[in-house]
């Protein structure tokens, strides 16, 4: 069985950031977590379930499944940044400079496809194994 703190510590091992610009609460990593496990489960077909109660995860028992929900967690958490960038920045771009808020757009564009790649091959070494 997966806890939630182990993949809170992966995720937390993977991403190095600021602790500022993360779930703080108790309630908010519980969220963080369980929607990267729905996103698990879309993208795997599986059916993970989180436990508040027990600070589980149900059918989990890999460290792939670990590593890829922390993953998870880690593209939400890069795709909720570009979005904020965008709706801060965007209406101010020409007052800041067109040409830095591009390029932040860019790399935080960059970040995204990276870390689905990352996902994807995860996925692909994960079911090497049954071939």
């Amino acid at each position: 069985m997966l806890t939630y703190n182990d993949v809170w510590s992966t995720f937390l091992d993977n991403y190095k950031v600021d602790t500022k610009d993360i779930s703080q609460t108790e309630e908010a990593v519980y969220n963080d977590i369980k929607n990267a496990v729905i996103l698990y489960n879309n993208r795997m077909r599986t059916n993970l379930i989180c436990d508040n109660a027990s600070e589980t995860i149900a059918n989990a028992k890999t460290d792939d499944e670990r590593l890829l929900i922390a993953h998870y967690i880690r593209l939400v958490y890069l795709k909720n940044s570009k979005t904020l960038y965008e709706t801060l920045y965007q209406p101010i771009s020409p007052d800041v400079g067109i040409r830095n808020y591009r390029t932040q757009m860019s790399s935080l564009q960059t970040s995204i496809q990276d870390q689905e790649a990352r996902i994807e091959s995860y996925i692909f070494n994960m079911q090497e194994e049954f071939l």
